[in-house]
């Protein structure tokens, strides 16, 4: 597990307990013929992270790129191919020699930007925000109140490790060297690997190169939203399937079922949640009669 200690990077996009933030709320619909999603969540502790492109907002994780204008900032580009090319296990000299011989051109500069939007489209990304009844939520992403709402805790290893997403008018770009940090984590893996050594690590990171994944326009500032974010196959991460980060089993405290679920899809969501290893508290939701607001009732 990395820790991330750049403190203009905490500055910008905060984490759970930097505002006190007890809980995180994510939303689901039900579908029954989907019922291996849910399954893979309550009993098998797998928390879903998905790709950019199956999200509702088309500009996500797609940075524009400054490209060099000056010797200082051509260099600054060699310095991450070689640190890309680490990445892809090639030699250090080997890598050194290829990323300072090349000259730039459209054929480079086209590949580099096709080779950035498909590492920023296979990031993963699981979305939380802070109450559980707002009402957009469960009309947009709970099926229109058919669905259900579940409470994470943030006190554990995963969901102390999200971060608030930045909302502005400003469309999100990088400038090079932006992959510094995965020349840092290169080396800190193999590192661990050759000497078994603790892989929790406190590496002063800048984080550059997620800031983009954690941008978007405040057109979405009402989500008030908090991300979990992953790349299959990078070093040096929490235990994951490739889709899901796995969780500990304590990190799920309370189920919120929608006013409009029907009953039965209820009650295979709570049989499911009894096989597992989560004890999560149970409420149904319902309409107040004269207000726009939700009552939540123990059952």
């Amino acid at each position: 597990m990395i820790e991330v200690m750049s403190k203009l990077f905490l500055k910008k996009y905060k984490r759970p307990y930097d505002d006190g933030t007890q809980s995180l709320y994510r939303f689901s619909a039900f579908d029954p013929e989907t019922v291996h999603y849910h399954e893979a969540l309550f009993c098998d502790k797998n928390l879903f992270h998905n790709e950019p492109s199956y999200f509702n907002d088309p500009f996500e994780c797609r940075p524009i790129l400054e490209w060099p204008k000056t010797d200082k900032e051509m260099n600054a580009l060699r310095e991450d191919l070689v640190s890309l090319m680490l990445n892809e296990r090639i030699d250090m000299q080997d890598a050194i020699r290829r990323a300072y011989s090349f000259e730039l051109n459209c054929s480079i500069i086209s590949d580099v930007e096709q080779k950035l939007l498909e590492e920023f489209q296979s990031f993963r990304l699981c979305c939380f925000t802070k109450r559980k009844d707002n009402l957009l939520f469960w009309s947009h992403y709970a099926d229109s109140h058919k669905g259900y709402c579940v409470e994470y805790s943030t006190k554990g290893q995963l969901l102390s490790q999200v971060y608030k997403v930045r909302y502005t008018d400003k469309f999100p770009s990088l400038t090079f060297p932006m992959f510094g940090d995965i020349r840092k984590l290169y080396f800190k893996s193999e590192e661990i690997a050759n000497h078994n050594k603790e892989d929790k690590l406190h590496l002063d990171l800048d984080m550059k190169i997620i800031e983009p994944i954690l941008t978007k326009s405040k057109d979405w500032k009402y989500e008030d939203e908090y991300r979990s974010i992953y790349k299959p196959g990078a070093p040096l991460q929490l235990a994951n399937n490739d889709t899901s980060l796995v969780l500990n089993g304590d990190e799920i405290t309370n189920v919120y079922f929608g006013c409009n679920m029907p009953q039965e899809h209820r009650e295979q969501l709570i049989e499911m949640i009894k096989n597992g290893p989560f004890e999560p508290e149970l409420w149904q939701a319902e309409m107040m009669p004269s207000r726009f607001d939700l009552n939540f009732n123990a059952i």
